[in-house]
């Protein structure tokens, strides 16, 4: 689609003028016949998904274009959709696609350039959303995405047990200062430490998986927060990710096993949120899209359970989960498409979509007390959104997160020490970078 063309549209949407037929059948652009009635959305099967169809619904009922919201499972997710890249399908109208994928769509085409549309409304979103989820590179001005689901990881814990008075005393005792949600991870290690008691009872439950990203997340805050990075200026990697800060940082989270449960080496998204319900962890490490649950009858511990912000160290960065929602180059209703995500970034349909359970990164929505105060772990997300950090979301993504992910994992089981761990991602990520260093923006992720 022109960015002549975009222009038009939103101007005709702004003034109410632009309706579209919600018959299926031919597509106004080009009169070649559409792939599918309406509109189809691709995301990962999650609670948020089920968030999106309700809001889609508003959408056709305000301007009778059905909406269809695809969920595919989280482990196939990347796959399929490198698919539909592959084939240039038009499956799928539009992507709501993890932030790390940004680059490569952006770049090879498979994202339709957004800058007419975001241009106008980008300061009604925080700066970090349209960061990671919206502008690539960063610093160029240019945009590929609408901020969707903002996400972070954090805690959960349980507050019947942190606001015991035995074990307040025992904990004060052992530790030499009160029992308190950690603001360090120094901190949260004794926390997981002191409750420790197998194998009723265990301190903590972290996402130690090998699969997608699970293990990187994790790593990444306490390797940032202690001071340590992927890279360094000047796009060095060697004596960055490989330094003695970044060894310590993979140390102390491979000490951190000993206080889970026992097969915590393969935890992925949902094992923590499952174990916690089940009362067997003091605290478990989450994404906020996944707390929902420990607020429904699921959880027979809700009513004492609390939240807090992943820790920090000598700096304070938190894990960057989500998505942004971007027009799929291969779509035959693009048209149709930008009708839905300029309907989707006005401030009411934020406020709505926030009202459902999505995690909006709309100002007005995390201005509000209304949201605040709609979801007891609303506070904690809303402290942990300045503090996110991203991994890589350059074209070479996934070669990078398959390499880090790998040694990570082989550092967990002792295949690897942790200094051979991250000396290999250092050279791996040294050749997979070696052609980088012209693209602008791309170090900051």
């Amino acid at each position: 689609m022109s960015f002549m063309k975009m222009r038009l549209i939103l101007a005709l949407f702004s003034l109410g003028l632009f309706l579209f037929p919600a018959c299926p059948g031919i597509d106004a652009a080009d009169n070649t016949p559409a792939a599918h009635a309406g509109l189809r959305i691709v995301w990962a099967e999650w609670e948020p998904a089920n968030f999106l169809d309700t809001l889609a619904d508003r959408f056709t009922s305000e301007t009778g274009i059905p909406v269809e919201i695809v969920k595919i499972p989280w482990s196939n997710f990347q796959q399929t959709i490198n698919n539909v890249w592959a084939q240039k399908s038009d499956e799928y109208d539009l992507i709501v696609g993890d932030s790390q994928w940004l680059g490569i769509a952006a770049t090879q085409g498979h994202y339709v350039e957004l800058t007419d549309l975001v241009n106008p409304i980008q300061s009604n979103f925080t700066d970090q959303s349209i960061l990671y989820y919206s502008e690539y590179p960063a610093g160029s001005g240019r945009y590929y995405g609408i901020p969707c689901e903002s996400d972070a990881l954090a805690f959960a814990y349980r507050k019947d047990l942190f606001e015991d008075s035995t074990e307040q005393e025992a904990f004060r005792t052992r530790y030499g200062r009160e029992l308190a949600p950690p603001k360090t991870w120094m901190e949260f290690r004794d926390v997981a430490e002191f409750f420790t008691r197998p194998p009723q009872l265990y301190g903590t439950a972290i996402s130690y998986g090998k699969d997608y990203d699970f293990i990187t997340m994790t790593y990444e805050q306490i390797l940032w927060s202690f001071g340590g990075d992927f890279h360094g200026p000047g796009f060095v990697v060697d004596g960055v990710i490989n330094s003695p800060v970044a060894i310590n940082a993979l140390i102390f989270l491979i000490e951190l096993l000993e206080f889970n449960p026992p097969g915590a080496e393969n935890f992925n998204l949902d094992e923590p949120g499952t174990i916690f319900r089940e009362g067997k962890v003091a605290t478990a490490q989450l994404w906020f899209t996944f707390m929902p649950p420990l607020i429904s009858e699921t959880n027979p511990y809700r009513e004492q359970t609390d939240y807090f912000i992943s820790p920090g160290q000598v700096h304070h960065y938190v894990s960057l989960g989500g998505q942004g929602i971007s027009l799929s180059a291969y779509s035959k209703n693009q048209d149709q498409a930008i009708q839905f995500l300029a309907w989707f970034a006005q401030d009411e349909t934020q406020l709505a979509w926030a009202e459902i359970g999505g995690l909006s990164a709309s100002k007005a929505v995390v201005a509000s007390e209304a949201f605040k105060n709609a979801a007891p772990y609303n506070a904690a997300f809303l402290e942990s959104l300045p503090l996110v950090k991203d991994f890589y979301n350059i074209p070479e993504y996934e070669a990078l997160m398959q390499s880090t992910q790998n040694h990570l994992h082989e550092a967990l089981l002792k295949v690897e020490t942790p200094q051979q761990a991250l000396d290999n991602i250092a050279r791996e990520h040294g050749q997979i970078l070696s052609n980088r260093s012209n693209v602008i923006g791309w170090e900051l992720y």
